[in-house]
């Protein structure tokens, strides 16, 4: 958790495109962050803000984050929500990868 993982780390013995996506998307879900394109990087509290930020979507997630609670577990359309931008955001980040793909 919380640590600091390059993206051309995880694109060493990928498949293809949709692979590397995969593994971005596991290590963010796993809680670390994945650095791409020299400056730019991609963790859950990213995710988080873009979704917040997000006119489509931003005053859903803060209704579904001010009813969080330890007893409780998230709704399954915030759930839905987050995992579609993390594959959004993990796609972006993918684009950046300038290696070559194991065929």
């Amino acid at each position: 958790m919380n640590e600091r993982i390059q993206l051309e780390i995880l694109g060493y013995g990928c498949a293809d495109f949709g692979d590397l996506v995969d593994r971005v998307v596991d290590q963010v879900n796993l809680g670390n962050i994945v650095e791409y394109d020299a400056v730019q990087q991609l963790d859950s509290s990213i995710v988080m803000r873009e979704l917040i930020e997000c006119s489509k979507h931003g005053e859903d997630v803060n209704k579904y984050l001010s009813s969080l609670s330890i007893h409780t577990p998230p709704s399954r359309k915030f759930m839905e929500l987050a995992d579609e931008k993390t594959r959004s955001l993990a796609e972006e980040a993918a684009r950046s990868y300038k290696g070559q793909y194991d065929v």
